[in-house]
């Protein structure tokens, strides 16, 4: 019998199906493992990034340099220190030949796609990304200067909110004196919610979630209390927001034709707050202004180098937001730390030797337990009648 072997050649390099997307918020959902990401931007921050070692991404290749200058983003540290092939440098030209869903695989710094070369960049690994990360570091001091004036003029602009408590909305939503969750659209979320299940149990706290935040927490079982939507972004499901009890437009001018037009599309009356704040730090004042018992942050990192990373333009906001709460401020990744929700060994054995005294406290005023007393008594005297005591 004559059997045909059918010869398969594997090709070099890493292997994967283009996803294309010009900024890295707007790459589709469907990206799964193995995909190269392929991006046109030139800070990539570190939510991001991590967002995409989970899905499990096999290279990202980007038309402009991985690292600006401008200041330390830590999206393509992380990148590479978790085995993510970067490519950088490809150019729009290379961009645009890099069609979405087209396999393809990047050999030597090249892009192709069979034998067929489609885009050429340069290779970035984790030392050359660590050293232009030292570089940036010590040239921060021009973008802190920046920061300074801008925060400056910042709190000049917002002082009414952020000092004086003015213009911000009432709330139907009764927050005061209760734990408050303001929930944003951060990659860590999900897990973070997780991880404060007993908290939200026990304490029962108010939700107010930023934006799409809502209808995550929704397939976590969660109603949010208070939804904060800004102009330009997506607006959570027609359920979430008429669910909820407030729905906050935040803008410069107060509201949003276009937001304003939708909501009421939907049968949903929003109230608005007039504020150049991200929606963020606009949900902040907000659930402050409800003046909660305390305010945990969830969904948003609130270390400076990651907020400095991952929302460099609006930094200044981020900073004199949580300066301005009056309220005590907690990230979401503490409270499983100080409120784990579980009975330690020692407190159950104390709660049982105080039951157990009250059981026989309460006897001892019973006639049976008068007996039992003297009888007991009677039998000390007796043993130590016996051994000559």
């Amino acid at each position: 019998m004559k059997f045909s072997a059918k010869q398969t050649s594997t090709l070099p390099g890493i292997t994967g199906t283009l996803r294309v997307a010009r900024m890295p918020g707007a790459l589709p959902r469907r990206v799964k493992r193995g995909d190269i990401v392929v991006i046109d931007h030139t800070e990539l921050d570190l939510p991001t990034a991590r967002s995409w070692t989970a899905t499990g991404v096999a290279a990202v290749i980007n038309a402009r340099p991985m690292v600006s200058g401008r200041y330390p983003n830590l999206g393509p540290e992380h990148l590479a220190a978790s085995g993510v092939v970067l490519l950088e440098d490809v150019g729009l030209a290379g961009v645009t030949a890099l069609g979405d869903g087209r396999n393809a695989r990047i050999v030597d710094g090249a892009v192709y796609d069979g034998e067929q070369r489609l885009a050429e960049g340069r290779v970035v690994d984790l030392d050359g990304v660590r050293s232009r990360m030292e570089h940036v570091r010590t040239t921060m001091h021009a973008q802190l200067d920046t920061f300074t004036h801008t925060s400056a003029e910042l709190l000049r602009r917002e002082q009414e909110s952020l000092l004086h408590r003015n213009g911000l909305p009432d709330l139907r939503a009764r927050l005061a004196g209760c734990p408050v969750v303001v929930a944003c659209e951060g990659d860590g979320l999900e897990r973070q919610v997780r991880s404060m299940k007993w908290f939200v149990k026990e304490q029962r706290p108010g939700f107010v979630a930023v934006g799409m935040a809502a209808d995550r927490l929704r397939r976590r079982g969660i109603q949010p209390d208070v939804v904060v939507v800004a102009p330009g972004e997506e607006l959570p499901s027609a359920k979430a927001l008429k669910a909820a009890r407030d729905v906050v437009v935040c803008a410069p001018s107060g509201g949003s034709a276009s937001v304003d037009e939708a909501l009421k599309r939907i049968g949903v009356t929003p109230r608005h707050f007039a504020t150049v704040l991200a929606a963020p730090d606009a949900a902040l004042m907000v659930a402050d202004g409800a003046e909660p018992e305390l305010v945990v942050v969830a969904g948003e990192t609130m270390e400076l180098s990651d907020v400095l990373d991952g929302r460099s333009q609006s930094l200044a906001g981020a900073y004199l937001a949580r300066l301005a709460v009056n309220a005590p401020l907690l990230d979401a990744a503490a409270v499983p730390r100080l409120y784990s929700g579980r009975v330690k060994r020692t407190h159950a054995v104390f709660a049982m030797l105080l039951c157990v005294a009250a059981v026989l406290a309460s006897i001892a005023t019973t006639d049976v337990g008068q007996r039992w007393e003297h009888d007991v008594d009677h039998g000390i005297h007796h043993v130590w009648d016996e051994v000559g005591l």
